[in-house]
């Protein structure tokens, strides 16, 4: 993958709360603690 930080903060931003928990998922092998979203 070779998208730039800032695109992929970008893209972050935009996903919904249970897209960022699935990311986390498949990055870590763990699930999260919380359900919140900072903005």
């Amino acid at each position: 993958m070779s998208l730039s930080i800032g695109k992929e903060v970008a893209a972050l931003k935009k996903m919904t709360v249970k897209e960022l928990r699935d990311k986390y998922a498949e990055l870590f092998d763990d699930e999260t603690r919380t359900g919140n979203k900072r903005e």
